[in-house]
């Protein structure tokens, strides 16, 4: 069963993970290689990936970890004033990796590559996101590889369904009572996870532009 994950939410699922509406978010995948971690971060707030790191603990971590994915679009959430937006990316991936002790593979998607087909309509002016994109990871066990696709976000048909308590959504929180820590939800108590209906168009794969490739030590 495929989870779709919205803001601040985290999930695991061995063959599919989809993140809705990325505006400014970025999708976060760690693959093992016996299925996908999920976790939607939104803007400036990699700072909470020990969230993350405490969904994964919990879940009992089904297999070994073997590649680290991060996709998002790169000109809205990287401002050139900071450096280079691949450094940029780069050092949030790396922050990510530290919370949940990964070291390997690291790779993403810009969806704000020239070549792709996503969704461009992004407005920093008015800092709204009148544009968005549907990113998901589809996990090949055959291959132990993870193909990544998208789709502009209007052309994806958006529900919402209810959680499933035997194998809920979380969501990561503040604790209230300590400062930079965090905790988990089920997505069930505060909103309802995300659901997709079939498009009736073909997703895009991510090809040679757009992906970047780099090694956490």
């Amino acid at each position: 069963m495929a989870k779709y994950l919205v803001e601040d939410e985290v999930g695991f699922d061995s063959e599919l993970i989809g993140f809705p509406k990325l505006g400014g978010c970025m999708a976060v995948v760690l693959q093992t290689d016996q299925g996908l971690y999920g976790f939607h971060i939104t803007p400036g707030n990699a700072r909470k990936s020990p969230g993350f790191a405490l969904f994964i603990q919990n879940n009992g971590l089904h297999g070994n970890p073997v590649h680290l994915y991060g996709s998002c679009y790169w000109n809205n959430r990287y401002l050139h004033a900071f450096g280079s937006q691949k450094s940029q990316w780069e050092k949030e991936m790396k922050e990510i990796a530290t919370a949940i002790g990964y070291h390997g593979p690291a790779s993403g998607f810009d969806t704000s590559a020239a070549m792709s087909h996503a969704d461009k309509a992004m407005n920093r002016t008015t800092k709204t996101h009148s544009g968005s994109n549907y990113v998901e990871y589809r996990r090949v066990a055959a291959t132990n590889k993870c193909r990544i696709f998208y789709k502009k976000n209007i052309k994806m048909a958006l529900t919402f369904g209810n959680v499933d308590l035997a194998d809920p959504v979380q969501k990561v929180i503040p604790m209230r009572a300590k400062l930079g820590a965090f905790d988990l939800v089920n997505s069930a108590q505060i909103t309802t996870a995300a659901h997709l209906a079939a498009t009736a168009t073909v997703m895009h794969e991510a090809g040679f532009f757009g992906k970047h490739s780099f090694t956490i030590p």
